[in-house]
């Protein structure tokens, strides 16, 4: 059985491999569309290091990410 994962416990970016879980495609297909400048969401690259924000991949699934508090002024 497949565990659905807490939003609560992502980071603010995913690796590959995590984002393309949460977008149940394959990671070969992620970095395919990564390669072919036609990923569904935004790529931040660092050197060879790769990562996808979080936020962007719960707004292409249309799922609200974890209630973040508000500042107190």
């Amino acid at each position: 059985m497949r565990r659905t994962p807490d939003l609560t416990d992502l980071p603010p970016a995913l690796n590959v491999k995590r984002a393309a879980a949460l977008l149940c495609v394959s990671s070969d297909s992620l970095y395919d569309a990564i390669r072919a400048g036609q990923s569904p969401v935004p790529v931040l690259r660092v050197g060879r290091t790769i990562r996808i924000p979080t936020a962007a991949v719960l707004a292409a699934l249309g799922v609200d990410g974890p209630a973040t508090e508000e500042p107190t002024p």
